[in-house]
């Protein structure tokens, strides 16, 4: 498929993160030495992980936070790009843009939503490969043969793989050969770990310590699981409630008419019981709380309208049925 000439819109999820803005930015500058008329968005802006990022490879984000403006744009010979979601509901107020363009490529390396492939869409041309530890290491195959990756997009590379991989923690076999040859196009590993590192300020550390004075902890079949709510910083939140020692980490939060849980869990979590949080947890939730998510074995976030009933035991008792099924 040619895209020299042709207008093209890269999106990320909302919120995005160190590897979908490392995966997102490359693809552009790609896509603009293709002579293709690109604009880089990002829904609903970055996290804060993310904003650090954007400044140091010195990017205004706030230009890219608005959609509609550019819908005016878009013609029958668009297209458009997802990065790092496969699920349209993730693009938040892009998802028109999903709706309305002729020609859609999904690069991504999360588990296949079923919302993406139940409409059985021949616009959509999905390149997704969930084996791959990070968007960013599967950009760098599609591009490497065809694109002459430069050092700051090698940099940049670099923080997304180290971000997503959580410090090489979760790898695949080709992870550090991907490393070794950003670092030989001339990637600077100290600027990509300046890039995602950044203290927590007192939000979050707040957010942290309440989360854990109203923890609800349980077992189910001798595992460890923590449930807690929180405002904001889900994630970071989940993270947390790993390190003190849970095996599985819920964390919801609840604004105006909407909720979003956050999931987190330990490697020998999946390993025993086989069960994934993006392949099984997330899909499992969504039905029964009529919500929508993704994720990978480790982690994932789903989010929907409020529902009837108490949350927090909706959640309690749908985790525990599925563990007590097993991963079948």
């Amino acid at each position: 498929m040619g895209l020299r000439g042709r207008k093209t819109v890269v999106v990320t999820h909302k919120n995005a993160d160190p590897d979908a803005i490392a995966s997102a930015f490359t693809i552009t500058r790609f896509l603009r030495m293709q002579k293709s008329h690109t604009l880089l968005i990002f829904p609903q802006g970055v996290n804060e992980a993310g904003k650090n990022m954007l400044s140091n490879l010195n990017i205004a984000y706030e230009k890219y936070i608005l959609v509609m403006k550019y819908r005016h744009v878009l013609d029958d010979e668009s297209v458009l790009i997802m990065i790092d979601t496969n699920n349209p509901e993730n693009l938040s107020e892009a998802s028109k843009l999903f709706s309305s363009t002729n020609t859609v490529i999904v690069i991504d390396h999360h588990r296949p939503h079923p919302l993406l492939f139940m409409r059985r869409d021949s616009r959509v041309y999905p390149l997704i490969i969930p084996t791959y530890t990070s968007c960013s290491e599967l950009v760098y195959d599609l591009l490497n043969d065809v694109y002459p990756i430069n050092s700051l997009e090698a940099t940049a590379l670099l923080a997304g793989i180290v971000y997503d991989t959580r410090r090489f923690l979760t790898i695949m076999p080709r992870t550090f050969e991907i490393v070794s040859e950003l670092l030989r196009k001339g990637g600077d590993y100290r600027r990509a770990i300046s890039m995602i590192t950044r203290e927590m300020d007192y939000s979050e550390k707040m957010a942290r310590l309440k989360a854990a004075q109203r923890m609800k902890i349980f077992t189910c079949k001798s595992y460890i699981i923590a449930i807690s709510h929180v405002g904001a910083f889900e994630g970071s939140v989940a993270r947390g409630i790993i390190e003190l020692g849970a095996d599985l980490a819920i964390v919801y939060s609840i604004r105006k008419n909407m909720f979003r849980v956050t999931l987190r869990s330990t490697g020998r979590f999946y390993r025993e019981t086989g069960i994934s949080i993006g392949r099984d947890l997330i899909p499992y939730l969504s039905r029964v709380l009529n919500a929508s998510g993704g994720g990978h074995d480790n982690a994932g976030s789903l989010e929907g309208y409020r529902v009837g009933g108490d949350l927090e035991e909706i959640l309690e008792k749908t985790v525990c049925k599925l563990l007590a099924e097993g991963n079948s």
